[in-house]
C-alpha cells in the first residue's frame, strides 16, 4: 500500500540502493584490508574486526546526539546533505587506496579507513 505514494516509493527505491552501496562498501574495505593492505600480516583480522568497532562507535557517540537535530529539521535537506558528506568521504579514501604502496604508513592508512567509516556512519540515515 505505501508503494502506491509515489513520494514515498521513491525514498523507499533510494534508501535501498543507498544500503546495498553501504554493504558493497563494508565489504570490499574489509576484503582490501584483509587481503590486500596487510597481506600476510597476524593482526589483519584485528585490524579487519576494527571496522566494526567504528561502525559500533558512530552509532553508539553520533546517533543518540545528531537524532535531536535531526528531527527538528528539514528531512530532504538533512539525507541530501548527508549522502554528499557520506560521498566525499568515499570519495577520499578511493583517492587514497590508489596512492602507490608505501607511500603513506599502514597506520595512516587504517586510520584514514576507521575515520571514514566513523564520519559515514554518523552521516548515515538510521
Amino acid at each position: 500500500m505505501m508503494l502506491i505514494n509515489r513520494d514515498h516509493r521513491k525514498l523507499w527505491i533510494g534508501q535501498l540502493v543507498s544500503q546495498t552501496g553501504d554493504f558493497v562498501f563494508s565489504t570490499t574495505l574489509a576484503l582490501w584490508i584483509g587481503t590486500v593492505l596487510l597481506a600476510g600480516r597476524p593482526y589483519a583480522p584485528v585490524a579487519v574486526s576494527g571496522l566494526a568497532v567504528a561502525v559500533a562507535l558512530a552509532t553508539l557517540l553520533v546517533g543518540p546526539p545528531a537524532g535531536v537535530f535531526v528531527a527538528r529539521w528539514d528531512r530532504r535537506r538533512v539525507m541530501m546533505g548527508a549522502d554528499l558528506v557520506r560521498a566525499a568521504l568515499t570519495g577520499a579514501l578511493t583517492a587514497v587506496s590508489f596512492l602507490p604502496d608505501g607511500t603513506l604508513p599502514e597506520g595512516a592508512v587504517l586510520t584514514a579507513v576507521y575515520a571514514t567509516v566513523f564520519l559515514a556512519t554518523g552521516a548515515a540515515p538510521p
